[in-house]
């Protein structure tokens, strides 16, 4: 919410950006009114489906589906894409069919690169993939993680944690941590 926040404050792609931020942990997400509001604006949108985890992602290729049925773009990331696209050889079906849709997929980290996505998708041409895995950005500076408390009163009260840091010195052969974040610890100032 916030990288996407900033590319709109900025106004380095024209016009204001309306965001609406949704979490199904309270909220259940009505797709229909979702291409409805899209679909009102002119078609002019895109819904990104972030920090999807591995247990999460057939849920979000199941929010997809209608949306791309409609003609909306549709962007997802998180552990399960930059885990896979980090480890393994190959893509797996489930992302090989989410792109076979339509949807496009980013792995890495998205602070300073929310601009390229959006951009690309104000244009119409979302590519299948971004892959920002071999460019850590310095999380020095960055925009804070944070969510406005008429999102955050939803399922939370006064108190939250963020991500303030990233990656871990460690060497562990099993974690995706190390290869999505890298093995140097970074952080916010």
């Amino acid at each position: 919410y916030a990288l996407v926040e900033d590319v709109s404050k900025r106004g380095v792609l024209g016009s204001p950006l309306v965001i609406d931020a949704m979490d199904e942990t309270h909220t259940i997400i009505d797709v229909r009114s979702v291409i409805r509001q899209i679909q009102g604006s002119g078609g002019h949108g895109v819904v990104l489906l972030v920090g999807v985890q591995t247990n999460q992602f057939p849920r979000a290729v199941d929010i997809a589906r209608p949306l791309r049925a409609a003609g909306i773009q549709v962007a997802i990331g998180g552990f399960h894409v930059s885990g896979c696209l980090s480890m393994l050889p190959e893509l797996p079906p489930d992302i090989r069919e989410a792109l076979d849709m339509g949807v496009a997929i980013f792995a890495g980290e998205a602070e300073r690169r929310m601009e390229e996505v959006i951009g690309d998708a104000l244009a119409g041409k979302l590519r299948p993939v971004y892959d920002h895995l071999k460019e850590l950005p310095d999380l020095a500076g960055a925009v804070a993680p944070f969510l406005p408390s008429g999102v955050t009163e939803r399922y939370m009260k006064k108190f939250t944690s963020i991500d303030a840091g990233r990656g871990c010195p460690f060497a562990c052969s099993f974690c995706t941590i190390i290869n999505v974040q890298g093995k140097k610890s970074r952080h916010r100032t």
